[in-house]
């Protein structure tokens, strides 16, 4: 969207409806958050405007620029710089697309934003596929950022620490620690394939049916995996047969005469 056709106005931080955050794509957006951007705005001035949408029943949303507003009110400032537009101008779509693409040019957007903005996204009914044009991940990066949303509290507070990244919670999430479901109870399974055998022994837990899916994720790992060291194993006890030297070549052509 072209927003370099409408003019910058100075308005009023109060007759912004800033209660309404439909396109806030961040978790957290609080004083605390912006200390260092009201600093530097505080200092400098504001260079870049909010972008507004003028609802029809005349109120002023925030499409991009959720931070600036904060910082602008802690600072005590009473007006903001802004780009105003008409509702009938810009669609939900466009809106969408214009604040998550703003976030995501921002360098102190972190993993754990990205993957806030890729949940609100879906409950907005957007399509993992648009998702991913959005934010520029491919649609299977899409689906582990939805599973590390809706992960434990405390993989975000991993991620947010900088303990773990996202990929890395990510690959924890789709694919569970086996002792995260174990049990007592061990199940051996024993194949054949190309004639070489490997036994995959692993545990679940049976009174919890939400550990299935992961069960199943690990046998198959945990079978590739041993069938490729049983593979290996067969391969360096393979004698390979000598060849023929010139000598045993030549008595064998002379028996033959």
């Amino acid at each position: 969207m072209d927003l370099s056709v409408y003019q910058q106005v100075w308005t009023a931080l109060s007759s912004i409806d800033f209660a309404d955050k439909t396109f806030q794509y961040r978790k957290d957006v609080g004083p605390d958050d912006v200390k260092d951007l009201a600093e530097s705005i505080k200092n400098k001035g504001q260079d870049i405007p909010i972008v507004l949408r003028r609802m029809p029943d005349g109120r002023l949303q925030i499409i991009c620029g959720f931070r600036r507003y904060t910082a602008e009110l802690l600072i005590g400032w009473v007006s903001i710089k802004a780009i105003i537009v008409p509702f009938e101008n810009m669609s939900d779509a466009e809106a969408r697309l214009l604040s998550a693409r703003e976030n995501m040019q921002r360098a102190q957007y972190s993993a754990l934003d990205k993957i806030f903005m890729v949940k609100k996204l879906s409950d907005q009914g957007v399509s993992n596929v648009e998702i991913g044009g959005i934010i520029g991940k491919s649609e299977m990066q899409v689906r582990r950022y939805l599973k590390i949303a809706n992960a434990p509290a405390e993989v975000h507070e991993q991620i947010q620490a900088g303990k773990i990244s996202a990929s890395e919670a990510g690959e924890s999430v789709s694919r569970p620690n086996v002792e995260q479901i174990v049990d007592n109870t061990k199940y051996n399974v024993k194949s054949v394939r190309n004639m070489l055998k490997a036994k995959v022994s692993i545990a679940i837990n049976e009174q919890n049916e939400a550990t299935i899916d992961a069960f199943l994720v690990e046998v198959k790992k945990t079978w590739r995996n041993a069938l490729k060291q049983a593979s290996k194993k067969a391969n360096k006890q393979q004698v390979k047969q000598p060849e023929p030297s010139d000598e045993s070549q030549a008595d064998f052509q002379g028996q033959t005469q």
